[in-house]
């Protein structure tokens, strides 16, 4: 039985095909490598969309207030109805109806900006896709590290 991991997106400014088949020899680390660049693929555009979605200006100003807080305050206070206030009010106007959908967005990405200001994770490692692995470090310097 062949194995394999595809992706595959299409939009009209975004389009990427990632695909690896999995045959004797591929190690745990390689699927894990190929995985991590999906992740790059898709955080580029969450990040994309959720400028679209929200002020992300004046969102990283209210939420850079927080980024001096010990962890235990900052995860209360990511789940307090102050953050979604927060969210709430930076939210563009088509989008307003919409806190729900985008809160734990939010979230994943205020907790990854806090733990690059508090050097809680190695410089500019914030998630997965920014681990660098040795085969990656020329895409990683084009894409992230500029």
């Amino acid at each position: 039985m062949n194995q394999t991991i595809n992706f595959i997106a299409n939009t009209n400014d975004f389009k990427s095909v990632k695909k690896m088949k999995i045959i004797p020899g591929v190690k745990d680390l390689d699927i894990l490598e190929f995985l991590i660049s999906i992740e790059v693929t898709s955080n580029f555009q969450i990040n994309k969309y959720l400028g679209k979605i929200i002020n992300l200006t004046s969102f990283n100003l209210e939420i850079s207030k927080l980024f001096s807080k010990d962890p235990s305050f900052f995860i209360k206070e990511i789940n307090l109805s102050n953050f979604s206030k927060i969210v709430e009010k930076s939210l563009n106007v088509e989008y307003k109806g919409n806190l729900k959908e985008v809160l734990d967005s939010l979230k994943s990405y205020t907790f990854n900006k806090y733990m690059l200001e508090n050097n809680i994770m190695a410089e500019n490692a914030v998630g997965y896709y920014k681990i660098l692995f040795p085969t990656r470090k020329k895409q990683l310097k084009k894409i992230i590290l500029k």
